[in-house]
């Protein structure tokens, strides 16, 4: 840095500051000449409280700061930054930085972009001959942030504003800080490509934070908690372009259907983890058939399982401003820490949605094992971020309500426009078909089954889609596998059942369950034989109890009595269409309103069937 600036600085009247370590003042001791003034840091000086220091002390109208690792590549580099930095408008300025493999590094910062929500360089790896978007990697421009790897200041001004901030360890957000206040005080900051410098390799890699992760988040949160709303909307850049990364791409993964200046209907933002048929039923056909309605606007988070990605930082959710977030199922170490940024800063009313108890899976489910031990206080740190609680079922309700006030039952529905209009034929196999279809989760609830399944073999059809457990497999005439989503209420009803069967094991996970399945299998007009157990009660159904012998008389009743079988199924068809198949608008967006009251439980009524 300091040979570069020596023999390539063509400008006159100027002198250099240079702090360095005590071990390396022999090597710079004869550099110290009245123009360069070698000065020696503290081990625990950092580079902020030196240029802060520098700033006090110096007698100049312009400042230039160069991180280490900075070389000058042009004799003009400095009349250049001076051009700029002398108008009266002028706060800042910035110049391209490249690296060794004559790649651009740093072009500018779009303010609120990048992984955390601060800010991001423009430009990154591209070649240096790139005009980039519209010609901005080659224009003088104006820009909300520029790099302090080369920047010019004004003397008075960065006084006045109290220097960079070092308690902030991340260089990026320091730059970022800094910036944002010299707008504030009406100044502009300009990056201009007519000076270039090189940024070490080194210093490329160290550049964004020196502190560990847990540094980095603790300082974009003090940037963003200070500057949120300047962070969400730079003005060099546009709401409608992606801020995952400063690349002037459209934003594509998160959309959101209105102009935050133009408030109409509620503005609700969904998001969730998972399971994929939970996100759908509880949060995407829901809140789309809200926005189909005209009743609100819907922007969806994407369902990513548990990427990390998919999440939006505190600045995209300021740019957004919805007037609420659902978050469904969220308990993964990132999604807590997003709730988290956006309780503090963003203020939006945050419902946390909850289908299942999360922290008493069954040990027979296939993901107990990979269900987090802690689950239960990844649940309670959820509902501390959350204003609202909304879930399936009364029962759910009560093992929750201990951890948060405001709870909501809204029970499952069914879209009308995907199951309204399905068929199922009955009498299409030589015997009675009796089925069963669910996910790999249910090894312990087809367990019931097993004598079951092996005696009634001769009398009936067996079918199974999805999980057939090996015991089960000699026993069952037919085994379908588990379709993706789109396509499986209609493979379901391609199974042309008589009968179908809803066991569940007795434990408290089941008891909190929703009767999903109920109206899957009423939807489609099949009579149904359950678990006596909270979910199914109150349905037009045969309850029994979990024994075998109970099981294999209903079934038998079932396929003795064909007719009344077939009414059976009916009634449960119009019990489903009359409570289940609607929207039911209203509700969902009356459990969505910030302003609504803390506690609504409606009531369904139905009765259980014999034979």
């Amino acid at each position: 840095t300091v040979a570069s600036v020596l023999q390539k600085t063509a400008y006159r009247n100027w002198s250099l500051y240079l702090g360095i370590n005590r071990e390396l003042a022999p090597l710079f001791a004869h550099l110290d000449d009245g123009r360069v003034r070698v000065e020696l840091l503290d081990a625990d000086t950092g580079r902020c409280s030196y240029f802060n220091d520098v700033s006090e002390r110096a007698d100049a109208e312009l400042l230039v700061f160069l991180e280490p690792g900075t070389i000058v590549l042009q004799d003009e580099w400095l009349d250049h930054l001076v051009a700029q930095g002398q108008r009266e408008e002028v706060g800042a300025v910035g110049a391209r930085v490249v690296s060794g493999d004559r790649r651009v590094a740093h072009a500018g910062i779009v303010v609120g972009a990048g992984s955390y929500g601060v800010g991001d360089y423009v430009g990154k790896g591209a070649s240096l001959a790139e005009p980039g978007y519209m010609q901005r990697l080659q224009l003088t421009q104006n820009m909300s942030a520029v790099s302090s790897a080369c920047m010019l200041t004004k003397r008075g001004l960065f006084r006045s504003l109290g220097g960079f901030d070092a308690t902030l360890d991340v260089t990026l957000y320091q730059d970022v800080d800094y910036c944002l206040r010299i707008a504030e005080a009406g100044r502009s900051t300009v990056w201009t490509p007519l000076v270039t410098v090189l940024l070490s390799e080194g210093e490329l890699g160290t550049y964004e934070g020196t502190g560990g992760l847990a540094r980095v988040q603790k300082d974009a949160w003090r940037v963003q908690s200070r500057w949120l709303r300047q962070l969400s909307l730079d003005p060099a850049y546009n709401r409608n372009l992606n801020l995952k990364k400063a690349d002037f791409s459209l934003e594509r993964g998160m959309v959101p259907a209105w102009d935050p200046a133009l408030p109409d209907v509620p503005r609700i933002t969904g998001g969730g983890a998972g399971s994929f048929s939970s996100w759908i039923y509880r949060v995407e056909q829901p809140l789309d058939a809200l926005a189909q309605a005209g009743m609100a606007r819907f922007a969806r988070i994407p369902f990513s399982g548990d990427v990390v990605e998919a999440l939006p930082s505190a600045a995209e959710m300021e740019r957004m401003k919805p007037d609420v977030l659902l978050l469904h199922n969220t308990v993964h170490d990132h999604f807590i820490e997003a709730m988290r940024n956006y309780r503090k800063l963003n203020g939006v009313f945050v419902i946390f949605g909850q289908d299942d108890l999360m922290f008493a899976v069954p040990p027979k489910s296939s993901v107990f094992n990979s269900t987090y031990r802690d689950m239960k206080k990844r649940v309670r740190s959820c509902l501390s971020l959350a204003d609202r609680l909304l879930v399936t079922s009364e029962s759910l309700a009560d093992e929750l309500s201990g951890m948060i006030d405001d709870i909501r039952v809204l029970p499952n529905r069914l879209d009308a426009r995907v199951w309204g209009a399905l068929e199922s034929r009955r009498g299409t196999g030589r015997k009675p078909r009796v089925g069963w279809a669910g996910a790999q989760q249910h090894y312990g609830d087809l367990e019931i089954l097993a004598d079951v399944v092996r005696e009634t073999a001769a009398e009936v059809e067996w079918v199974f889609m999805g999980m057939c457990p090996d015991f089960l497999r000699p026993y069952v005439s037919e085994v379908h596998p588990y379709t993706a989503f789109e396509r499986y209420p209609k493979t379901l009803a391609g199974l042309n059942l008589d009968l179908a069967v809803a066991p569940l094991e007795r434990n408290r996970f089941n008891r909190c369950k929703s009767n999903l399945r109920l109206l899957e299998y009423g939807a489609l007009g099949w009579p149904v034989i359950a678990t006596d157990i909270e979910p199914y009660r109150g349905a037009p159904v045969q309850l029994v109890s979990n024994q075998s012998r109970a099981w294999i008389r209903a079934i038998r009743d079932h396929v003795n009595n064909p007719e009344e079988s077939a009414r059976q199924g009916d009634r449960l068809r119009d019990w489903v269409r009359g409570n289940f198949l609607q929207n039911h608008l209203e509700e969902w967006l009356e459990a969505l309103d910030p302003q609504a009251g803390s506690r609504s439980r409606p009531a369904l009524s139905g009765k259980a069937s014999s034979l």
